[in-house]
């Protein structure tokens, strides 16, 4: 299993030292990249890290600026320019159809692929139903899930993850778990990769991180204004590196398929 960590090139953890420093951090670590937060520049990153997962970010940036301002084809345009450009094998596709319908989706989707010459991951999400599921996971390779939440409202979706995977490995599609943050309950879900931005909860609410050779623990800190300012950094990059240690652990012994 692949553990992508997100959230990271755009951080003083990379972009506040020298290349080569950075590349010392990053040569150990999977990076999922949105193309929504700071992109310019960050692509000098792609070639140091171990490998790279590249997501939109069109939600991110439709309602930053308003859906009324959004053009969808545009910005579908500038995103799989840059993954042709930088030669990302593993993106994410633009999963618009909620706000913009389903047209404008897959207008995006023949775009994306037209540009890059490559399939996207697909998503999948609730609304598109499980015999759409039962359909894609025969024909793409890749496909990640997020919302799914089959059955009464009030069940835990976790419950259904196994179950989604497991089709999907009967046809060698992959399965990418969007943004799973929930490490104890990875033993039961046998995912392909999964991505998660939590490395930067400890320096938020004061609770860093240590990985003890299987999972990462949390160790509560009293937080003051003035001890958060000064260890905010330190705190950021002991985590970042704690976690490092979790996806290199996933490597080898989560049992890789790659």
């Amino acid at each position: 299993m692949r553990l992508y960590l997100s959230t990271v090139l755009s951080s003083n953890v990379i972009k506040d030292v020298p290349d080569n420093e950075a590349a010392e951090r990053l040569k150990d670590t999977h990076i999922l990249q949105s193309y929504a937060y700071n992109f310019k520049g960050v692509e000098k990153y792609y070639s140091m890290c171990k490998s790279v997962m590249l997501d939109s970010g069109a939600f991110t940036v439709m309602y930053a600026k308003n859906t009324k301002n959004f053009d969808p084809m545009k910005y579908c345009k500038e995103y799989a320019e840059h993954v042709k450009k930088n030669n990302i094998d593993l993106f994410v596709e633009l999963d618009i159809e909620g706000v913009f319908g389903f047209e404008v989706y897959r207008d995006c989707l023949h775009q994306l692929q037209d540009i890059t010459g490559r399939m996207p991951i697909l998503v999948f999400h609730k609304w598109r139903g499980v015999t759409y599921y039962n359909e894609i996971i025969k024909h793409v390779p890749y496909v990640a899930m997020g919302d799914v939440n089959v059955g009464s409202s009030n069940r835990n979706i976790y419950d259904y993850f196994p179950w989604f995977i497991n089709e999907a490995h009967k046809y060698n599609c992959k399965v990418h778990g969007l943004a799973f943050t929930s490490i104890p309950d990875l033993q039961y879900m046998p995912f392909d990769s999964i991505d998660s931005s939590s490395h930067t909860a400890g320096a938020r609410f004061a609770h860093p991180f240590r990985f003890d050779g299987h999972s990462v623990k949390t160790y509560d800190c009293k937080r003051t204004a003035e001890r958060q300012l000064a260890s905010n950094k330190i705190v950021k990059l002991h985590d970042y590196l704690e976690w490092q240690k979790l996806s290199q652990y996933y490597d080898t012994e989560m049992e890789p398929v790659w």
